[in-house]
């Protein structure tokens, strides 16, 4: 997967506002036995993903990962190699669990094998490519409108409550 150009960024902006999957294709660099097998009969060198709208269930497990990973590690002002190899150590699996959960969207938890694929096939680059869509296509700004409809607040002024669900007095 290479960067993306700005025409593929408003395309892939307008599939996820009318729900279209993302197609993501990564090229397997690592093969396991029967992948090199199966390429010496003609079987495809890539894999292709679909990422749809992130469900509820696993808006709340992305979420939790999310949490897990620790961007203080870069303000502690040591050295920047260290921080991004620590980083790399300590957050490599979460973030391959977030894809993996982002690709799957299903009740289950992604099997480990999809994990270990994800950790052994994709680029930094490619990471953080899928880890963008995966988070737009949480669509985390409907679940904070959710919130506040049904909390009642004003989006003006924060403080007010516009309503509140609790029967009025009169």
């Amino acid at each position: 997967m290479s960067d993306l150009n700005p025409q593929e960024v408003l395309t892939s902006e307008v599939n996820a506002i009318l729900e279209e999957p993302a197609i993501i294709e990564i090229e397997i660099v690592s093969p396991g036995l029967w992948d090199k097998i199966l390429f010496k009969f003609g079987a495809p060198t890539k894999r292709k993903f679909e990422l749809k709208p992130i469900v509820l269930g696993n808006l709340v497990r992305i979420s939790k990962r999310l949490l897990t990973v620790d961007m203080d590690i870069f303000e502690q002002g040591g050295n920047i190699l260290v921080a991004n190899y620590t980083a790399i150590q300590n957050h490599s699996t979460a973030l391959a669990e977030i894809v993996a959960i982002g690709m799957t969207n299903q009740r289950e938890e992604p099997s480990p094998r999809l994990v270990r694929f994800i950790l052994n096939n994709f680029t930094a680059v490619e990471l953080l490519n899928v880890v963008t869509k995966v988070v737009k296509m949480m669509e985390i700004g409907a679940f904070m409108n959710t919130i506040i409809s049904a909390k009642g607040m004003s989006l003006l002024n924060p403080g007010e409550t516009i309503a509140s669900g609790v029967p009025s007095e009169g």
